[in-house]
């Protein structure tokens, strides 16, 4: 009777399929997290970091009088027609 080899299983098989599955979900949950983080508004310095948009009218011209004053609170128009 011949001596068979004995079949061993390697450990590198199973570290070829564990780190790209744990790769990819520290790469799907880093996404998730900065997706998360980059809504909120943060400070530093008591300086505000956030994005900056630019309101433009819809028709060009100057401003003759501002019916408001600062801080007031104001409602929509409801028009009867």
């Amino acid at each position: 009777m011949a001596d068979e080899p004995v079949k061993r299983r390697r450990k590198r098989s199973k570290a070829l399929v564990i780190v790209p599955i744990v790769l990819l979900a520290l790469l799907v949950g880093g996404y998730f997290l900065w997706k998360h983080l980059s809504t909120y508004e943060s400070t530093d310095d008591a300086q505000v970091d956030g994005h900056v948009n630019a309101i433009s009218p819809r028709i060009s011209g100057q401003v003759s009088q501002v019916l408001v004053a600062d801080q007031q609170v104001v409602k929509r128009a409801t028009y009867w027609w």
